[in-house]
């Protein structure tokens, strides 16, 4: 759900048009990001995220190359 926000805490919303022709929604988080400080976790094991996620039912996925 997106509804109109005068928060000063609140990021913009648009469309931007895909490669293929297609619409896409994004959030510009600017503003989160320079005002969050970087976390210096290490990477997880791929057997704990294995286990963590083995009777998992929902997944989402990220393309972080062509969105």
């Amino acid at each position: 759900m997106v509804r109109e926000s005068k928060s000063p805490h609140s990021s913009p919303t648009f469309c931007v048009r895909k490669p293929n022709g297609k619409w896409r929604m994004v959030h510009a988080f600017n503003k989160l990001n320079a005002a969050t400080n970087p976390a210096s976790t290490p990477i997880p094991r791929k057997d704990v995220l294995q286990n963590n996620t083995a009777r998992c039912t929902i997944f989402s996925a990220l393309d972080m190359v062509d969105g």
